[in-house]
């Protein structure tokens, strides 16, 4: 084996560094708030990823305050998608079911994000088209036909639609199971999602 010294003619080499780990960056866009119909308060929120490495697990936190300032209240929103990559946005519903009276003003912040390590990227299918139509009371149902245009099988397709108002601002949202088996590579199938106006 050789064994290199240092000497005033020859330094010693650099230690080597490891490359700084890139942190993930998020922020949010068109952040709305609004009741439902049994009294509870709801903000969607579009989370983007601002960054330049994948985001895991997007999520927000509101926060909730009297008018004196006090924190009344917190409730985090997971997004439906569990990997983003960089550029790319969800929108993100939080609900707070029964809100404290003394709730005043409301604070929206993107959870610190993690980096994508594990889990593989969701992905999209093809909505052929659809229509919505009133069902009862409040309720209307998203009709139409998706297509799984991928080369392989899908087991759990999952529906998200986002209502936006004139501005482009997300006001409603809804998710739902499209199929309870599996989505053959270039089939379709029937989507139908039930949604509160």
């Amino acid at each position: 084996p050789s064994v290199a010294a240092a000497s005033p003619q020859t330094p010693a080499p650099a230690p080597a560094v490891a490359p700084a780990a890139v942190e993930p960056a998020a922020r949010l866009e068109s952040v709305s708030e609004g009741s439902t119909s049994i009294g509870g308060r709801f903000w969607l929120a579009e989370y983007v990823n601002a960054g330049s490495v994948p985001i895991a697990r997007p999520s927000i936190l509101v926060s909730g305050f009297d008018a004196g300032g006090n924190r009344v209240v917190e409730q985090p929103g997971f997004g439906i998608r569990t990997r983003l990559e960089p550029g790319e946005r969800t929108v993100i519903l939080a609900v707070v079911a029964r809100p404290p009276a003394e709730l005043a003003r409301a604070e929206v912040q993107p959870q610190r994000p993690s980096a994508a390590g594990l889990g593989a990227p969701q992905i999209p299918l093809s909505i052929l088209g659809f229509s919505e139509r009133p069902a009862f009371g409040n309720r209307h149902q998203i009709v139409g036909t998706l297509r799984n245009t991928t080369d392989r099988s899908m087991r759990i397709v999952r529906i998200v639609a986002v209502g936006r108002n004139e501005d482009g601002k997300p006001v409603s949202f809804a998710d739902g199971l499209a199929s309870i088996r599996p989505l053959d590579a270039g089939a379709a199938w029937r989507l139908r999602l039930d949604i509160d106006r």
